[in-house]
């Protein structure tokens, strides 16, 4: 995985595997290109509700919260179960994907 900085997580009492060492702070690429180097990133099109940091997948899923999240520079990143993930921009815009 990366070398550098380890990356800090907050996390409410579930393990993120590979996850946790897929970013550093010492590399300046944002986060989505560092997520594609070490799974490949694919955005998918669902909605993310910034205010209560929802994540509603396809149809047919139940809505979800996020389990762990972080930030790196000016970018929040949010952790779901089912290997989800959401990064978000301060501007509101945001890419989801499942890294698995």
């Amino acid at each position: 995985m990366k070398n550098g900085t380890p990356f800090w997580w907050e996390r409410a009492g579930t393990e993120l595997g590979f996850l946790a060492l897929a970013l550093s702070t010492a590399d300046p690429r944002p986060a989505r290109e560092q997520f594609d180097e070490t799974f490949g990133w694919t955005p998918r099109d669902v909605h993310f509700d910034p205010k209560n940091r929802a994540l509603f997948p396809p149809p047919g899923q139940p809505v979800m919260y996020p389990i762990a999240g972080t930030s790196l520079r000016e970018e929040m990143i949010y952790a779901y179960e089912g290997s989800w993930v959401v990064v978000a921009q301060p501007d509101g815009s945001y890419e989801a994907a499942r890294l698995d």
